[in-house]
């Protein structure tokens, strides 16, 4: 039996105010969760930038090999055409002369181009190309090319990584912005490199230096410094 001098305890409901307190506490994690998953990803995607950069690097240094040390720079770099290579072509010039260097299996070799010829992290905010085509971000720095010497059954302009004075210093491909245009001039630093370096988030875009290194660089030390890193 109950004893009536005893109130019975009452289930105490939570306030209003208490209620505002758990949904703010509550938004206030899912923020945070949220901004470190989006960190974490977009190093994630940096990391591959980098490793795209790496595999390029290779494929540069595999085609310097094969020709003593001279590299095609070629303004179709990221072309994936069924066209052969023609660098003599007054129009369309092909594919680009270094897929053959992804696979044997050229529709896979395509395939790979495809997915390195660009930051995955500037690519999510780039349209397709006119063909729906993957956008390329990457560039290929032309001021390095020389004209073609006699002798040399290569008539387009290339570089000859040998006789390139501090080759450790000069970029030969780097990160950019989708423009259109996929070579690099200085010019090309306002449109180019600082919005990609701005989606980096650090103030640098990664390159490939002649020396097949790869390498993190602050936009505004080539901005100020354009002939010691691009000038040949």
């Amino acid at each position: 039996m109950k004893n009536p001098s005893k109130p019975a305890r009452s289930r105490k409901a939570f306030t209003l105010i208490e209620l505002l307190i758990v949904i703010v506490i509550v938004a206030a994690l899912s923020s945070l969760v949220f901004a470190l998953s989006s960190k974490a990803l977009r190093k994630a995607r940096s990391a591959k930038c980098i490793n795209n950069m790496r595999d390029w690097s290779m494929v540069f240094n595999t085609a310097s090999l094969e020709r003593n040390g001279r590299l095609d720079l070629p303004d179709n770099w990221a072309a994936v055409s069924g066209l052969p290579y023609d660098p003599d072509s007054s129009g369309d010039q092909g594919q680009s002369p270094f897929l053959q260097y992804w696979d044997t299996d050229i529709e896979n070799a395509r395939q790979i181009q495809f997915e390195k010829r660009g930051c995955p992290l500037i690519r999510n905010e780039a349209p397709d190309n006119e063909f729906g085509n993957p956008a390329a971000t990457y560039r290929m720095n032309l001021e390095l090319r020389e004209e073609p010497s006699r002798g040399n059954r290569n008539p387009y302009p290339e570089v000859n990584l040998t006789r390139l004075k501090r080759a450790s210093t000069k970029i030969i491909f780097i990160d950019g912005y989708y423009t259109g245009n996929l070579t690099l001039e200085k010019g090309d630093i306002k449109n180019e490199l600082i919005p990609a370096s701005e989606v980096h988030g650090n103030g640098k875009v990664h390159a490939v230096f002649a020396d097949m290194h790869v390498e993190a660089v602050n936009v505004s030390d080539i901005e100020s410094q354009w002939d010691r890193y691009i000038k040949r």
